[in-house]
Order: structure tokens, then C-alpha cells, then sequence
């Protein structure tokens, strides 16, 4: 048996490369059309799910008890206030005052009576940084004035 020279056992027919081996024409990728939103155009679903891409669809749990009396300490200062509402970095108190000098600590946890008591004014709220606060602790009473 013989073999012939021009053909070997591993000549294996080879695709073209790419297309332009074969004579076909390269064309530029086309622009893309650019898109102008009308937002009166807009349903109230497309709305709706424009609006949950930039989150704040839902509150992540959180351990407080909103309407309850706290105090509390931040890295400079420690505050009392009923907590009216609570958001991703910030607590919103109202009757809120700073306590000055809270005295003998375990004592002022169990009643709510502090040494020294500066009250903010009572149609005011308070907005503290929920990133600046050490630690909080319900208690059972507001101090209300001045002391």
C-alpha cells in the first residue's frame, strides 16, 4: 500500500479565520439609538420599578422599640427622648433633653432621675446619628425639667 506525499494521516481541512478570509464585507458596529424617557409617559408599575433600582423599598429590621423612653449615649453626649421614628442612619426623639451629668448610672437606669438635666424645647425634635451612638437603653420615665 502506498501513501501518497500530498496527504498525510494529520492534514485536517482548516476553517478561514475570520469572516474577511472568506471576502465577506467588515461593517462598523452601529451607534446605539440613544432613548429619551418621558416621564409623563411613564405607568405607575415602570415608576414603581424605576424607583426600587435606588433601593428604600423596604427597612431593614431594627431593635428598637419606637415610642419608647431612651437614653442614650453617643461618642460626645448622652440624650433622653421617646423615640418617634427610626431611619436607616438617624433616630428622631421627641421630648428629647441632654443630660449633663447623669449622676450614679445603675441608680438613673432603673428610675430615669439624672443629676443635671438640660431639656430641649418641648415642640422640637431631636435627629441623632445612628453611627455616633455607643449604646441605648429604654427607661422607664422622661426627665422633664430643667435641672
Amino acid at each position: 500500500m502506498r501513501f501518497s506525499r500530498s496527504r498525510r494521516c494529520c492534514d485536517v481541512p482548516t476553517l478561514p479565520r475570520d469572516r474577511r478570509e472568506q471576502g465577506a464585507a467588515i461593517m462598523p458596529n452601529p451607534k446605539p439609538k440613544k432613548t429619551i424617557m418621558n416621564i409623563e409617559d411613564l405607568t405607575i408599575k415602570q415608576a414603581r420599578e424605576i424607583a426600587g433600582l435606588f433601593g428604600g423599598a423596604a427597612q431593614a429590621p431594627h431593635p428598637f422599640n419606637v415610642g419608647g423612653n431612651y437614653f442614650i449615649r453617643t461618642v460626645t453626649h448622652h440624650l433622653t427622648g421617646q423615640l418617634d421614628a427610626v431611619h436607616a442612619t438617624e433616630l428622631v426623639l421627641s421630648k428629647a433633653a441632654w443630660i449633663a451629668d447623669d449622676g450614679r448610672f445603675a441608680d438613673a437606669m432603673k428610675t430615669g432621675e439624672f443629676a443635671e438635666v438640660e431639656p430641649f424645647p418641648a415642640e422640637r425634635s431631636v435627629i441623632v446619628g445612628r453611627g455616633s451612638i455607643i449604646d441605648a437603653v429604654e427607661i422607664p420615665a422622661l426627665p422633664a425639667v430643667q435641672k
